[in-house]
């Protein structure tokens, strides 16, 4: 019985001397003869010192964190791992700078000043009272990403990567921040309750979708916030030369006309003789088709059918449609 006791109190004594991990706010930076000390506020509110030194290793996955030891970052959030006792407070053996406010707001055409965070991932816009209300999301792709059986641009010729490459950075972002951050901030302002109020989302990220042995298909996906906190999602598809990277014409792949193609997709796909059916032949455009890894999609955008509110989709299997696509542009998929 003793013996159990002794090592139940080893125990709680080994607990009490080390941590995994603590989060909050850097609110003060100071020397300490070999150690520096960061004065860091949690989210409870109280406040907890902790200690770095020579060994301590301090990163971000944002290129952030070169100066938090010398004081130098603007209000950082941080995450101390690896801790242990210390003088009364907690030895980390390495920091990770998870944001840092910017030195530059964001001011909104009335004159209300937000402040503007910046973490791996986002750009954060919050208002005077402390509440976030957009996630602006950084541009992702073409390069780096990856879809399942599809090839990546960094397998293609470097002739075609690099006017790909070329070609997404002169299309630039396919939204208008002002606008955006305008109309989110008037959702804020008339929300009654404003601790209810969910962040919006704005996002842009480009992805191969399809590939043939001659073509491949990029598709630029912008995410936009709606009124209600929802979020709509818009698609612009490219096709693209693989071995030189040009700009390839949608109406080129096709065996027939524009109004025999959507008519053949119509059949297709079951639509049956309706004002919905006469709508979609009349508002049928190229820039509405979508060259996925299996089947080709025909996205209508919200407002382009009189009879419908919001998107409308429908789709066919590329097996159907070899009387009216060229071999070379039918996708195959990476084995």
């Amino acid at each position: 019985m003793k013996k159990t006791a002794i090592i139940i109190f080893l125990l709680l004594l080994l607990t009490g001397c080390s941590k995994k991990e603590i989060c909050g706010e850097v609110i003060s930076v100071t020397g300490n003869g070999p150690y520096t000390q960061l004065t860091v506020r949690r989210t409870d509110g109280r406040q907890t010192q902790i200690l770095a030194d020579d060994s301590t290793i301090v990163y971000s996955f944002s290129g952030i964190d070169q100066s938090l030891l010398s004081g130098e970052l603007l209000r950082p959030m941080i995450t101390a791992y690896e801790l242990r006792r210390h003088d009364g407070a907690w030895l980390s053996e390495r920091i990770c700078v998870e944001s840092v406010q910017l030195p530059e707001g964001y001011t909104l055409s009335d004159g209300t000043e937000l402040t503007v965070r910046r973490d791996y991932h986002h750009t954060i816009y919050i208002t005077p009272d402390g509440t976030e209300i957009l996630l602006e999301q950084e541009p992702i792709g073409p390069g780096n990403i990856h879809t399942g059986g599809v090839p990546s641009l960094a397998d293609l010729p470097q002739t075609a990567q690099d006017a790909i490459t070329a070609y997404y950075r002169e299309l630039g972002l396919l939204y208008n921040l002002d606008e955006e951050i305008e109309k989110i901030y008037r959702n804020y302002l008339e929300t009654q309750d404003k601790s209810s109020f969910q962040s919006r989302l704005l996002a842009q990220d480009i992805c191969p979708t399809a590939a043939s042995e001659k073509l491949i298909w990029f598709g630029a996906h912008v995410t936009l916030p709606l009124d209600n906190g929802l979020h709509h999602q818009t698609s612009i598809h490219t096709i693209f030369d693989r071995q030189t990277g040009d700009i390839v014409d949608p109406a080129s792949l096709f065996l027939c006309t524009e109004e025999a193609l959507i008519r053949t997709i119509l059949d297709l796909s079951g639509m049956p003789d309706t004002e919905l059916r006469r709508e979609m032949e009349t508002a049928f455009r190229f820039d509405y088709l979508e060259f996925n890894s299996y089947a080709l999609d025909v996205s209508f955008p919200a407002g382009s059918l009189p009879s419908q509110n919001t998107d409308h989709i429908l789709g066919v299997h590329y097996e159907k449609l070899g009387s009216i696509l060229h071999p070379w542009a039918i996708p195959t998929l990476i084995q």
